[in-house]
């Protein structure tokens, strides 16, 4: 934080007109707030806070986080100093991107008294004939508005005039210069004072507010340039003949001088900016410490030295800069921003424009002192900006704004003559997913190898009108349209049910030997028997059988149709369907339900069910590989006990119904309800099983006792 010197504002009512501004910079943010005495501006209180990290880069918002948590705290102290809160702002825009481009426009006066609603279309018309020219045929003009312009001249009937208010005449005509700034530049700041609490009263330009605060507009007839060398930009402005005729921005700035700090003496980004602001301050001798944790004193004679080629790099840039936007060296030079506090910088700029010293200066006390009041410390050049931003809102208080109306909320948009609906909307807080609406996600899955997808439900388009007529998001907004925005409805996501993603689905019960076996369409999920009303998820795999006839049903249990009767009769047509009830009988002396011992590759022993294999672990000095299972044996774990089971002659997937082989249970003379688990879960006689499963396979007499 940097400290300011501790004044306690007069008492002041909320009820007043206050004027809050603030400078959201490079390095940090200042606040002010204030009000207007008839000339004079009277600063009530004064609040800067430093980010914590590079929240700002060449004075464009990267990070809104860290820059909402630094404005906040401002802003509270403000608030606490002041004794009631504050709810609108007025801020200012700059940033590497800048752009600027002259328009001129004229209107037929009709015999009426120009007012200030005709001055408003004159000046409109010239911004978009200025867009016109500076985007004509680039792909970004969508992506730019206009941040401010300044009035160059006006003219009634061929004659230049300083206002057109209340005249009379056939034709005024209008020349400005209008800045344009990326969407996202203008939509950070917005989103900034959105999150802690602020609604955005006045937007202007950093330049135009440095002006405003430096050189007085009685003195704009001379050629007179400003460079405000901010920490990551230096922002520049010229006047001539009474108007402010130029902008123009250099990405070099303060951060140059801290960066060559930090290279020549090792030390951190913090350490350099407090040696800066020492030297700045006319210190003699500045002591620091450096990365190696030494102690250095250095003479800032020394350190002016060292750092004499940055400086001298630094200068040649906003020179140039000042030369294309002038076309010559202007008469005088004013230096603003905490920049120009380094010793030695209007020696530079006077070599660099080929004018005397004496013609540069850092501006700030001079002019601010008589047109501003306060017992705050706020006199210094760095304070330019934001009492600039202060004075420009000043100056247009009680006067008609850029206002329009969205859901009965207003939004001030100074200046911002060609701005669309979507820029309104956009710059009012609403997204861009409220204004398009997105498509409901879908869900992408595998049946049976085969990649499918169930896309998700539309949106419901956003319903915008203005004026109470429908509009594109095209469309320009003037001072007083009423907006009415409904937002788009999201689609709802795709949610496909089992049964519905597999056509013809339909599972019932049979009885096979007695035992209720599931038949119809059977389908895993990632390995596991689902349910028909089982939600489908993103990336699941399903494997779908069917098992819709008695051939199907005999194929699974490995059984010979001809061995089976249906409902007490024989198979007569083996791909007969199966229905819901139907009974399918093993006749007496026919193979197990399950197995023919010759499926096996190790017949079990010829005088009864197979005797279960004990799973026997490798010894230490085994090596397992040699003990690893032959494709398609597996061992399980069957009601506590491990089991081997050999591999089936035809090379199909072992089934939960195989164990019935090693344990003593007969399904055809029941003893309660019969208990089916795989891994923990309720199992069915078809589930596939693999090696390493727990099974449990068991009768539960007491529910039979209850049933």
């Amino acid at each position: 934080m940097i400290t300011m010197e501790e004044k306690k504002p007069e008492t002041v009512r909320e009820d007043e007109q206050i004027i809050f501004a603030l400078d959201i910079g490079t390095r940090s943010v200042i606040g002010l707030v204030g009000r207007k005495e008839g000339q004079t501006l009277r600063v009530l209180a004064a609040q800067v806070e430093e980010y914590q990290s590079r929240a700002v880069v060449d004075g464009q918002i990267e990070n809104i986080e860290e820059t909402a948590k630094t404005a906040g705290i401002v802003k509270q102290r403000l608030e606490e100093s002041l004794g009631f809160p504050l709810k609108n702002v007025y801020i200012a825009a700059a940033g590497r991107t800048l752009e600027t481009q002259r328009g001129e426009f004229e209107m037929e006066v009709h015999g009426d008294a120009i007012d200030e609603a005709f001055l408003s279309e004159l000046e409109a018309g010239a911004v978009t004939l200025a867009r016109d020219a500076l985007f004509s045929g680039r792909e970004e003009d969508t992506a730019f508005f206009c941040t401010g312009h300044s009035v160059v001249k006006y003219e009634l009937d061929g004659y230049e005039m300083s206002t057109l208010l209340g005249h009379r005449g056939k034709v005024a005509h209008v020349e400005v210069i209008a800045t344009f700034l990326p969407r996202e530049v203008v939509e950070s700041l917005y989103s900034t004072m959105r999150r802690i609490g602020l609604a955005v009263a006045g937007l202007t330009l950093e330049p135009i507010a440095a002006m405003n605060a430096v050189i007085p507009a009685d003195i704009r007839m001379l050629n007179l340039a400003l460079a405000d060398i901010g920490a990551g930009t230096s922002d520049i402005a010229v006047c001539n003949s009474g108007y402010v005729c130029a902008y123009t921005m250099a990405t070099v700035a303060g951060d140059e001088i801290t960066e060559a700090i930090m290279r020549e003496y090792l030390v951190d980004f913090a350490t350099a900016e407090a040696i800066k602001r020492d030297v700045a301050r006319g210190q003699s001798v500045v002591t620091f410490e450096n990365i190696l944790g030494l102690s250095v004193e250095e003479p800032a004679e020394q350190i002016l030295q060292k750092l004499a080629p940055v400086m001298q790099e630094l200068c040649s840039i906003i020179c140039e800069r000042i030369l294309e936007a002038n076309g010559k060296p202007p008469a005088a030079v004013f230096l603003t921003g905490g920049g120009s506090r380094i010793p030695g910088l209007c020696q530079l700029v006077a070599e660099g424009l080929s004018m005397t010293e004496s013609r540069v200066s850092v501006g700030g006390s001079s002019y601010m002192k008589k047109v501003v009041a306060s017992d705050c410390d706020i006199f210094g050049s760095e304070y330019a900006t934001p009492v600039g931003i202060a004075l420009t809102a000043a100056s247009g208080q009680g006067l008609d704004a850029f206002t329009v109306t969205i859901n009965d909320t207003k939004l001030r948009l100074v200046d911002n003559w060609d701005m669309t609906l979507l820029d309104t909307l956009l710059i009012s807080g609403v997204k861009y997913s409220q204004i398009m609406g997105h498509v409901g996600k879908s869900i992408s899955f595998e049946l049976n190898g085969e990649r499918r997808v169930v896309r998700g439900k539309p949106s419901v388009q956003a319903v915008v009108t203005m004026n109470g007529k429908p509009v594109s998001l095209a469309d320009k907004v003037h001072p007083g349209d009423v907006i009415a925005f409904e937002p788009a409805k999201p689609g709802e996501d795709a949610r496909p049910l089992l049964s519905q993603v597999v056509e013809g689905f339909s599972c019932f019960p049979v009885f096979f030997n007695d035992v209720e076996v599931q038949v119809g369409t059977l389908v895993t999920v990632n390995g596991v028997r689902a349910a028909e009303d089982m939600p489908i998820e993103n990336m699941d795999t399903l494997v779908c059988e069917t098992i819709s006839t008695v051939q199907d049903l005999c194929d699974q249990m490995d059984v010979d149709f001809r061995q089976v009767t249906v409902n007490g009769e024989e198979v007569e047509d083996p791909l007969a369907p199966l229905h819901s009830g139907d009974r399918l009988q093993i006749e007496a002396g026919s193979a197990s339900p399950s197995f023919d011992p010759e499926l096996l590759e190790d017949p079990p022993p010829e005088e009864g069910k197979p005797e279960p294999i004990p799973f026997a672990p490798p010894a230490a000095d085994e090596d397992p590989v040699i003990n690893r299972l032959k494709e398609g044996d597996i061992h399980v774990t069957l009601n506590g006990e491990k089991i081997f089971v050999g591999r089936r002659k035809d090379g199909s997937p072992h089934q939960f119904i195989e164990l019935f082989n090693y344990i003593d249970i007969d399904p055809k003379n029941p003893q309660g309800d019969i208990i089916l688990r795989l891994n923990g879960h309720e199992a069915s006689y078809l589930d596939p099983v693999a090696d390493g499963d727990r099974v449990e396979i068991f009768w539960d007499k007491n529910i039979k006792e209850t049933v």
